[in-house]
């Protein structure tokens, strides 16, 4: 499924709840979550939604946020396919990763 298809299946959802009565749906935001377990698959994702925020709160998923509105895209891709593991001890206790997207590389 591409990117287009789905925003075409939300616009039928969008449609179908403006089209009923309201009611309270409990949450603040609209979240789509994506995950990605091949590479390229993610650098070519990254690229596509240009600007997003880096979540770096899991020690095993990179995840891009892109918020827009009240609805947030949070694509999630496993440490594992895009890093080397640094281990210590027998745990992983952090992860070497070269920039998914070298030109938009913050330097630090």
């Amino acid at each position: 499924m591409t990117s287009h298809e789905y925003a075409r299946g939300l616009v039928q959802m969008a449609d179908f709840l403006h089209s009923h009565k309201e009611f309270d749906m409990e949450r603040k935001k609209c979240e789509i979550s994506i995950f990605i377990f091949d590479a390229a698959a993610a650098r070519a994702t990254l690229r596509a939604v240009g600007e997003f925020k880096k979540d770096y709160t899991d020690s095993y998923y990179f995840r891009a946020l892109v918020e827009t509105g009240s609805a947030t895209l949070r694509i999630s891709i496993p440490r594992s396919v895009v890093c080397k593991p640094v281990k210590k001890l027998k745990e992983v206790d952090d992860w070497e990763c070269e920039p998914l997207l070298p030109e938009l590389a913050e330097e630090k």
